[in-house]
């Protein structure tokens, strides 16, 4: 395994952003590869603990700085679905070229979250094994502030390139303070985003309960019941709505999973799904539907 991850760049669209990738290689041949994808305002090396706790158990990891994120090109916070997507085919194509073809496991956080499952909704056919999301972006306490989406919605048309705080503050992510300095000491964490991503983030949101029906990989849901930024209730709409859904609730646990106290728990629990998904056996997580 790599003391520390390898750190690329692509270009996956002629003219578009630079983006940085990183890489963390377990010791051996991997069993499948691991993409992560960051949550909003953070990048790809804030990932690194979970990172080692795949490569550990024998997975490749890939994950990618977004468009306006870390240290990718573009305009900060200037991230779009559509985009994403595009170049999550371009790496997923050159991963499976590395790996030799195995298995593709994608995991999402918060927006990474909303992102996965909308790509293995769209991407039937796009070779994914399984995908994981934690306190994913189904929906977000933010939407309940009408009149600043409804003054947002309207910049949008005219300023798309307007950039905005994005409302979120470390304190309702993690409990342990700690983590938060952390979050607010990086400075490759920033709280920016343009209006033409608020719209774009709110219009993916809204097409989550009608884009269910795509999804037919295995999906593990985690979320924790303590969440502040994506309430848990709509991760139970989408679960019930996803045949191939598990839902994993985590008593006591803010939004940001991976960083929480449980959190080691809590991702040792998702390798063993991965394994039992992988390997074709019936997973022993709890169930909460």
């Amino acid at each position: 395994m790599t003391d520390s991850p390898l750190v690329d760049s692509c270009t996956p669209e002629r003219g578009g952003p630079r983006l940085t990738t990183l890489r963390w290689i377990p010791g051996g041949a991997p069993r499948a590869s691991v993409v992560i994808m960051h949550g909003l305002g953070e990048h790809a090396a804030r990932y690194d603990s979970t990172a080692r706790m795949f490569t550990a158990a024998g997975f490749s990891v890939l994950a990618m700085d977004y468009e306006g994120f870390g240290r990718s090109g573009g305009r900060r916070g200037d991230v779009r679905y559509p985009s994403t997507a595009r170049a999550l085919d371009h790496l997923l194509a050159r991963e499976r070229e590395r790996t030799g073809g195995a298995p593709v496991v994608l995991y999402g956080h918060s927006l990474g979250g909303l992102y996965a499952f909308l790509y293995a909704a769209d991407r039937p056919g796009a070779d994914v094994t399984a995908a994981v999301v934690t306190g994913p972006a189904f929906d977000s306490e933010l939407r309940k502030q009408r009149a600043k989406v409804a003054v947002v919605r309207s910049l949008g048309r005219i300023l798309p390139l307007l950039t905005l705080p994005n409302g979120l503050r470390f304190e309702r992510v993690n409990r342990d303070p700690d983590v938060v300095a952390a979050r607010y000491a990086d400075p490759l964490v920033h709280g920016r985003a343009t209006a033409r991503f608020a719209i774009d983030v709110l219009a993916q949101m809204d097409r989550v309960t009608s884009a269910a029906g795509g999804v037919t990989v295995p999906l593990l849901v985690v979320h924790g019941d303590a969440d502040l930024i994506n309430p848990v209730s709509a991760s139970r709409r989408v679960v019930d709505l996803v045949p191939s859904a598990t839902l994993k609730i985590c008593p006591g646990v803010y939004h940001g999973v991976e960083d929480e106290p449980e959190g080691p728990v809590i991702l040792a629990e998702v390798i063993a799904w991965i394994d039992r998904t992988l390997g074709g056996e019936k997973s022993d997580v709890e169930l909460s539907r």
